[in-house]
Order: structure tokens, then sequence, then C-alpha cells
């Protein structure tokens, strides 16, 4: 016997006999990734630092910044995830960690403007360089994502105040 199917069906049988309501819930962070080739691959979707250099979730981290769009390297792969967990995971939905918020508010890659956001320097006021908001420019990726989700019947938990107002209409669990 297959131990993945045999714990995972073990699990299932465990949670259902203690509250059948119980729903399980697979963790997704949708700016997140940490394969060994983190800071080479999706070039065109990192989170960028001022002092131009990708940024690392944590100082002494592997977990490296990305901003998912429907239109990026990133937001492929989270797709293609997406795709991998409806097909072969046995969950009812889906707990999306910092749904809302990125580790970094801002990616200084003036390739990924939002078309609102500025650095501006605190002295002339003099708009320095053109931004992107994390929130912004993966806004329609993540609701798109949600809808998904919930298309399949799905629960969405999700954590962090909603920040737009796409995301706010979004019929999901927050906290």
């Amino acid at each position: 016997a297959n131990i993945d199917n045999f714990i995972e069906n073990n699990f299932k049988n465990k949670v259902a006999s203690a509250n059948p309501n119980i729903k399980r819930l697979l963790y997704a962070n949708l700016f997140l990734y940490s394969g060994a080739d983190a800071q080479t691959r999706f070039s065109d979707s990192q989170i960028v630092g001022q002092d131009g250099r990708q940024t690392p979730y944590t100082p002494t981290s592997n977990l490296y910044g990305f901003v998912p769009t429907a239109n990026n390297s990133f937001g492929q792969a989270m797709n293609g995830f997406a795709q991998n967990v409806i097909e072969h995971y046995n969950v009812e939905g889906i707990y999306l960690d910092e749904s809302t918020y990125s580790i970094s508010p801002f990616t200084f890659d003036q390739s990924q403007w939002d078309g609102h956001s500025f650095l501006v320097d605190p002295i002339t006021d003099s708009i320095q360089k053109k931004i992107g908001s994390t929130i912004l420019l993966s806004r329609d990726f993540r609701v798109q994502f949600v809808h998904k989700a919930l298309n399949r019947g799905w629960a969405v938990v999700s954590n962090h105040a909603p920040i737009t107002n796409e995301f706010s209409n979004l019929p999901i669990i927050r906290f």
C-alpha cells in the first residue's frame, strides 16, 4: 500500500469521525517560494528591494518574495500549483496566509510599476522613481485564485484585513 494514501485516508477518517463538519484546508502563501533556484527562477516576478536585490523573507531565510500576476512566470507557476491541488489533494478549502500582505509592500523593480506608486524625495517632494505595490500588482491574480477555490465549493480562510475593494467583496472567512 502507498504510505501517502494510508496517511491521507487515516487522517481524513480520524478527522471525519471526530467531527464530520471539520474542513481540511491546504496552506498557501502566494508571495513566497523556497526552491534552491529561488534567486534565479521567476526573474520577472521578484520582489526587489531598494538595494536592487531580491527580498528574502527574513535575513537568514531561503524563502524569497515574488509578485504573482496572470502574466508573469510566478503567477503561472501558482496557477499550476492550484491546478495540482484541485486534481490531487483531497481538501475542502485553502488557507491563504498573508493574503493581502507581502513580505514587502513595494517592489523597486521599475518594470513592475502598478500605475500609481512612486518613491518620493522627502525633502523636495519630487518623484524619484516608479515603484510597484505588491498588493496592487497581485490583486487581480489573488482575486482569481480565490474564485477558483470558491467555484469548487471550497472554504477560503484568509488572514489580514482586505486592502482593496475587490478583495473586500470576496465571500471568504478573514481573521
